[in-house]
């Protein structure tokens, strides 16, 4: 199911994460799923990953962006290692940058955004309190 239809998948897996951060009492997954949402997750991170570096920026379905945001979302809760979460960082980072050229764009805010989730998850991720400084910075470039 979870690589079938990623349209009900990613909204389940958001309302996990959320009862998990806000819950005493622990959700349980049942065993062997864990693995596949970590291969679920990472291959719609990965994908948008190489989509970027082959095509830069450009346009891309909202379904997609909506599933591989819901993706980076949701990362930190079944991963604890940020190595993609910080390539992919990279990969938005010095792609904005090489569009920064251009005007101010609703497909070049949506990147931005998206940046901005890769960033809370990297959170999410590193010991408590600890951010990168440089990385908030270049994630807020005005336009």
């Amino acid at each position: 199911m979870i690589f079938e239809s990623t349209e009900e998948v990613i909204p389940l897996l958001l309302s996990y994460c959320k009862k998990q951060q806000t819950s005493h009492d622990k959700v349980k997954i049942i065993d062997g799923s864990v693995e596949r949402i970590h291969e679920f997750l990472e291959e719609k991170i990965k994908k948008t990953q190489t989509y970027i570096e082959n095509t830069g920026l450009a346009q891309i379905d909202e379904a997609e962006f909506a599933a591989v945001c819901g993706a980076v979302n949701c990362f930190p809760y079944f991963k604890v290692d940020s190595s993609l979460l910080i390539c992919f960082k990279n990969t938005l980072k010095q792609h904005l940058v090489d569009s920064a050229v251009n005007t101010c764009s609703a497909q070049e805010l949506m990147w931005q955004s998206m940046l901005g989730a890769v960033l809370g998850s990297c959170h999410k991720l590193s010991s408590p309190g600890r951010i990168n400084r440089s990385d908030v910075e270049e994630a807020f470039v005005s336009c």
